[in-house]
Parts: structure tokens; sequence; C-alpha cells
């Protein structure tokens, strides 16, 4: 993809292009509208963990660990007590502190098959000034399992959800709750959801000290973790413990240390538009011999600018998108908007402005 500059300038992740050039011609654009996307890094102390309730890090004596984590290359299998096992063993995570990058869903992410037992939450917070006052929640893709020398069995929080709750401000959860925790513990209102089949929508974890910006038209966001009252609860935790902390970094803004988008191989329908951020990325953008996740964002000119172009180690369609760098065009065989889907044609008008071409509805 060249133009006067070098090739695609790499920057991050997400997760559609041209469909918001579709969108954008169907139907009119929320103003001033923010949502979420990128990577949301949870840390957890390790040693903390351990010692919590009066254990220690000698084995037999540790109250939790974190003994695996599985990113979003596992949304649509079952998980269980030992299987899938990508750390061999079951034993804890060498790490003293414990880093999962768990990638912010797409608002429209396909619901995983029905014998993976799987509740994949989909992103749909929005907001405008103050993503307090937001709405909707922001879906996380990963699962981790933790184990007990004290208590049999194991947990698997899975499907997470990130959303602010005003009823959780200070008081450690909802008040079903509320009989066993009534004092605060200096809850910001934003929670960690899990969402399963037995246990439906249940605090993880409170988030506290939280600080909150917006980027790119996307939530960035830090805190520190403390157990939810939930769960905190039932697994007879102190709650005035701090277990970790979280971060969440938009689509170009800064990419956790050393990381490339990681990307599952899927059908062609690569393409996804979100009309809340105006933002469009394509999974899998062929330039040659090279493959790029890309990301477009719709200027007041009404053309598509490139916001990140991100060179991943092979290709992650069955048919990507192509970039012509004679022509300057940029062909999407098929790309999903308003629930439809399109292919389109962009032309590259100069600085990575794209203009529409060409666009046809396909089944």
């Amino acid at each position: 993809m060249k133009n006067k500059q070098n090739n695609l300038n790499p920057l991050t992740t997400s997760r559609s292009l041209v469909v918001g050039i579709c969108a954008a011609l169907l139907v009119p654009a929320l103003a001033n509208a923010n949502s979420a996307n990128g990577h949301f890094i949870l840390k957890f102390d390790q040693t903390t963990l351990m010692k919590m309730n009066g254990g220690s890090t000698e084995i037999g004596q540790r109250w939790w660990w974190v003994e695996d984590f599985l990113d979003q290359s596992f949304n649509n299998v079952a998980i269980d007590g030992g299987e899938p096992n990508p750390t061999p063993g079951l034993e804890a995570l060498p790490n003293a502190i414990v880093e999962m990058d768990f990638a912010v869903n797409a608002p429209d992410i396909p619901a995983a098959p029905a014998e993976a037992s799987r509740q994949l939450q989909p992103t749909s917070f929005n907001y405008t000034d103050d993503p307090t006052k937001g709405t909707g929640k922001i879906g996380l893709s990963g699962a981790f399992r933790m184990r007990s020398d004290s208590r049999k069995g194991y947990l698997l929080p899975k499907d997470l959800s990130l959303a602010f709750y005003p009823e959780r401000v200070g008081k450690g959860g909802s008040s079903i709750y509320e009989e066993i925790n009534p004092e605060a513990h200096g809850e910001s209102g934003w929670a960690i959801m899990t969402n399963e089949y037995y246990f439906n929508t249940r605090g993880l974890f409170d988030l506290v000290n939280v600080t909150t910006s917006t980027v790119n038209g996307a939530l960035s966001l830090t805190g520190d973790l403390i157990w939810a009252a939930e769960w905190g609860s039932f697994m007879l935790l102190d709650r005035d413990v701090k277990v970790g902390t979280v971060t969440l970094i938009p689509t170009g803004d800064q990419p956790p240390p050393g990381s490339v988008p990681v990307v599952t191989p899927i059908a062609p329908s690569s393409g996804f538009y979100d009309d809340a951020t105006q933002e469009a990325d394509i999974v899998d953008v062929q330039v040659q011999n090279t493959h790029y996740f890309v990301q477009l964002k719709l200027q007041a000119n009404g053309l598509f600018g490139l916001k990140s172009a991100t060179s991943i180690s092979a290709s992650a369609d069955t048919l990507p998108a192509q970039y012509d760098e004679s022509t300057q065009n940029l062909v999407i065989p098929k790309i999903k908007a308003m629930g439809k889907n399109y292919t389109v044609v962009l032309k590259n008008t100069g600085n990575y402005q794209f203009s529409l071409v060409d666009i046809r509805e396909v089944p």
C-alpha cells in the first residue's frame, strides 16, 4: 500500500474496515459517540493471591493461584478443569505478576457453538463525554483458570464484561449482597462480571482508584482490582486486599509490550463497521505477500482515514481483502454493515484517505 509515504504505518488492532464506508453512506453517523476497543490488560499479583486468608507461597498452603490463561483463540471451545491446557500441567504460572491480554470484542462478535457452552459478550458500550454516564458493556475475549491448595475444584472465570454500575459505588455489589458486605471498600462503580449459563451475570472484581480518558473515540482506563462481593464472599476472600491492576488500551494508543494482534482465521466476512465509533476494521488486507490488520475511521470530509495497520504473521482470512499498489484500490470481498454484507471497492486518494468507488450488497 504505497503512497508518497512509506508502507502502511503499523499501529495496533481492532476489527472492521470498509463497512464504515458502507454505513456512512446508508445511515447518519452518531455524533460524538465513543465506545471501547483494543486490549484489556489484567495483571494479577500471584503472591498476594497465594497469601490471602492466611495462606503462603509454600506448596500445600496457597489460598488461590492462577494456573492458566486462555486467550481469544479459545473463544469457540469448551473449557473445563483440565482442557484446553495451553500451559501443560496444573501448577501455578511461574511469574510473580501474571499478565493476561483480553481482546475487546466487536459489537457483532459471532456466537460460540452450542457445544462450547460459552456466552461470548459483544461490546455495546456507548458514551459521549462522561463514560460513567454511558450505556452498555465492554465484552472481553478470554478465560483463566485458578486453583487452591485449601479448596477443592477450580475457578474458571470466562466470557467477562466490564461496565459501570452506579448502584455498586461504595456498596460492594448489588443489593442482594449488601447484607453480606454492607461496608464500602472504595468501589468506583466499574466492575468486571462473569457471564455463565449456571451463574448468569455475577460480579468478579470491583475496580478501585480508577482513572479514565478518551483516546481516538475509545475509552482508556486504569485501576486496581479487589474481589467483588458476589465471588469474593463465595470464596471467603478479604475484599480490602488489592490483588492486581487493569489497563484498557484503546486501538492506536499504545499496544501491550511486544504484542502482535492475535487473529483467529475466519470465514470470508472479515470486515465490520461500528457506527457508534465510526470506525471500520479489516481483519486481513493483503499487500503483495504481506498481510495487515487494518482499521479506518470516518473523517469530517466523508473520507475514511487510515487509523492503524499492523503486520500479521500469516493470512487471517480465507478470502483476504486486496490492496493494489498500482491502482491504489482496496477491494474488500465481504464486509458486514447494519446486518447486511457488501462487496466494497475503495480508492486511496492520497495520504491514505479512502473514497468509495463501488458498493454492492452480497449474500
